[in-house]
């Protein structure tokens, strides 16, 4: 069989999103065009009304960086578990020069969230590939990009189903956007009962909104 090769981002150790370029390296997933649709609607969010943003699963740290530069007064809090890709947000942050607050931290486990009078705006890009969607991925996906960054159990929505929980023991007010498959959306709505999407560039059905007390 012949090798497969390695992504063209991890060779440049490079790949832009949302105008900005990012470091990227086998610690992180290679930010993807379609996930731009969550920044997009972050900030229209943040020009109808400040938050505060927790982004959770930040890996590259590209989506809290891109929401970062484009609301420079906007407080983010940027959440991973893996430290090696908190290594990598942080120096993204650095780069780009904006100031965020990186914790290293299974979901929201190990975070103290702000006291703020400002709602809270979850902005989570979190593993989502189902068992059929990892079967279906590309070699050069399951080889070279973390595994812990993709696989979402069985029908995906794992994590997501345990963050939920997390969040509905707050009673601060907050808006969630969360990205998925088209083809989860329907269960993803019913987890959050809310059934507010936003397509992506591709009119694919991606990021689904959810906003009240949880």
């Amino acid at each position: 069989m012949p090798k497969t090769p390695k992504p063209i981002a991890y060779i440049l150790e490079r790949k832009n999103f949302f105008g900005l370029s990012f470091i990227v390296d086998e610690r992180v997933l290679i930010p993807r065009p379609e996930t731009e649709m969550m920044v997009e609607r972050a900030l229209k969010i943040l020009k109808t009304k400040p938050h505060y943003v927790i982004d959770v699963g930040t890996g590259s740290g590209c989506i809290a960086i891109s929401v970062a530069k484009n609301s420079p007064e906007t407080l983010i809090t940027a959440i991973d578990i893996s430290a090696d890709a908190l290594e990598v947000a942080k120096q993204n942050a650095k780069r780009h020069k904006v100031e965020i607050n990186f914790v290293h931290s299974d979901l929201l486990e190990s975070v103290t969230l702000p006291k703020t009078d400002l709602p809270f705006l979850f902005l989570m890009n979190l593993p989502y590939l189902s068992d059929t969607h990892w079967d279906e991925a590309q070699e050069s996906v399951k080889q070279f990009e973390p595994t812990i960054a993709l696989r979402g159990g069985k029908n995906g929505l794992d994590i997501y189903r345990k963050i939920f929980k997390q969040i509905k023991h707050l009673v601060h007010p907050s808006t969630l956007l969360c990205e998925a498959h088209d083809d989860q959306m329907k269960a993803l709505a019913q987890l959050v009962k809310n059934e507010k999407t936003h397509n992506d560039f591709s009119g694919q059905k991606r990021v689904i909104e959810c906003t009240g007390n949880f």
